[in-house]
């Protein structure tokens, strides 16, 4: 996961009283090979593979090239155990892998959008260019903090100065702001001294160690007063809110966790769509008195989502003029020990280990094997499932689904290996296979269009049929190795298939 969310966790973890948070902890098993840490779109398995699904990937899918794996760190990012970052990026034939040996052990990194900001774990932040979505690691330069150390970054948009601010945490408890020039750039970061023991930031809030609330802003602000030698930044305290321990914010709404678990709103909610979109303010935080024991929180697409004491996860929306204080939660499951967030959905852990996808679902970022535009009840996230051919793992271009207890893989991704020529006719969505060896033939063809399926010419005894999901047709894995002449194991507790030939 990014690190930027377990220090959110370790901090209200010290400060929640007789509430114990549900991040981090021991490794837990899922219900195949164990997970050692997930974020919204991956996981790395204890072995140290890295697992990846969504952008069209429906199922979770192994780059085989990241071993070693650590850590997640967003933006295609990901550290190894050895402490070195790497960065992938999906090819027309697979994945490719490159390392940043300009980057030392990264704790965090945040996307200002044009850029990555990476906070290293000796406290030096590098700053790393993005075109066309794309980091441009070489030009990677570091951001110098006259001598200070940052443990974290993070940034908002100032509606009334219009500029993009970006505010630096720092080893001793201060701030450190800077401005996000027009050429893309960042003004040189100034102190902030009004902000100091502070333990937490989120966009333009600021928690500190007493458990209160600030709010940043431009100078010009009426709202805000000055702070001691910022003239360009402001803060104001956010009242009631006091003893709070945690704070989560999307930039546009604000929810405070305080050290009873008890959960305050503030902030935005929307109606509306695309032009029609109407923002309704809520300045002053109310506590939301249908909801208690509050672990942690995310606001996910247009509603609340909240993690308590007892393992529950609690929705309600927040599309609606205004959030009552009276607001009614709906139960999206139990028995939830952590959950990572996205913009528009989110991965839920169970207690026995396995993921959950709850939200959007429109590029397959749930990870169950499917494109469903939403699912509004949690879907499990398919097991990371890897293939190995005569003790050599096989590279996926998507992932192994699993359907009715049955492993289906892309048309092309296994079978070649066997010695078959594998020919797919896009048109006519014909998947013809045939294999020679030692005088025998074999010959498969799979006909989507008319839902036929047949091996030498006479029908195919399949349980559960071919499919074609999102333009990749995927055929049953064992039947055809099987046909082919070729041995398959299943091994569950690696969630591993092993063919031999």
């Amino acid at each position: 996961m990014n690190k930027n969310r377990l220090r959110h966790a370790a901090i209200a973890a010290g400060l929640l009283a007789a509430i114990a948070l549900g991040t981090g902890g021991p490794r837990v098993e899922a219900a195949g090979a164990a997970i050692a840490d997930f974020d919204a779109s991956s996981l790395i398995r204890s072995d140290g593979s890295y697992w990846v699904w969504g952008d069209n990937r429906p199922v979770p899918t192994p780059i085989l090239d990241l071993n070693d794996a650590k850590a997640s760190l967003g933006a295609h990012l990901v550290q190894k155990k050895d402490g070195t970052v790497w960065r992938w990026e999906p090819t027309p034939s697979g994945f490719r892998v490159e390392a940043l040996p300009a980057l030392g052990p990264v704790d965090s990194v945040f996307d200002e959008g044009g850029m990555l900001i990476a906070v290293q774990e000796d406290g030096l932040v590098k700053r790393i260019p993005v075109s066309s979505e794309e980091p441009e690691t070489s030009g990677i330069e570091s951001i110098e903090l006259g001598g200070a150390r940052a443990v974290q970054a993070d940034g908002f948009y100032d509606k009334s100065s219009y500029e993009r601010i970006i505010v630096f945490l720092t080893s001793e408890g201060g701030l450190l702001r800077s401005v996000r020039t027009k050429e893309g750039g960042l003004t040189a970061p100034q102190a902030v001294r009004g902000m100091d023991q502070v333990a937490d930031i989120a966009g333009s809030l600021v928690l500190k160690k007493d458990g209160t609330v600030w709010s940043l802003a431009a100078a010009d602000n009426p709202a805000s007063s000055p702070l001691e030698d910022s003239p360009s930044l402001a803060a104001s305290r956010v009242q009631p809110l006091v003893a709070i321990a945690a704070i989560r914010s999307n930039g546009e709404s604000h929810l405070a966790i305080d050290r009873q678990g008890n959960a305050w709103f503030w902030g935005q909610t929307r109606t509306g769509f695309t032009d029609g979109t109407i923002l309704h303010e809520h300045p002053v935080p109310l506590r939301l008195q249908n909801i208690s024991g509050v672990r942690d929180a995310a606001f996910v697409e247009r509603s609340l989502v909240v993690l308590t004491a007892d393992g529950s996860v609690m929705e309600t929306s927040t599309d609606l003029e205004k959030l009552a204080a009276d607001a009614a939660f709906r139960k999206l499951a139990v028995g939830i020990v952590r959950l990572e967030p996205d913009k528009r959905h989110l991965i839920l852990q169970k207690a026995d280990g396995s993921l959950w996808g709850w939200g959007i679902n429109k590029l397959a970022q749930l990870g169950h094997g499917d494109f469903a535009f939403e699912h509004r009840t949690p879907v499990a996230v398919q097991r990371a499932i890897s293939v190995a051919v005569n003790g050599e793992k096989v590279p996926l271009m998507n992932g192994v689904i699993l359907r009715n207890d049955q492993a289906f893989v892309p048309v092309r991704s296994i079978f070649e290996k066997l010695g078959a020529s594998v020919v797919w006719d896009f048109y006519l969505k014909l998947a013809s296979i045939k294999q020679s060896s030692e005088g025998k033939s074999v010959s498969l063809a799979m006909d989507f269009k008319a839902q036929a399926w047949t091996l030498d010419g006479k029908p195919a005894p399949l349980k559960t049929e071919p499919f074609i999901e999102n333009g990749t047709a995927y055929l049953p894995l064992r039947f055809i190795s099987e046909s082919l002449g070729a041995k398959v194991d299943w091994d569950q507790d690696e969630d591993r298939i092993s063919i031999s030939r």
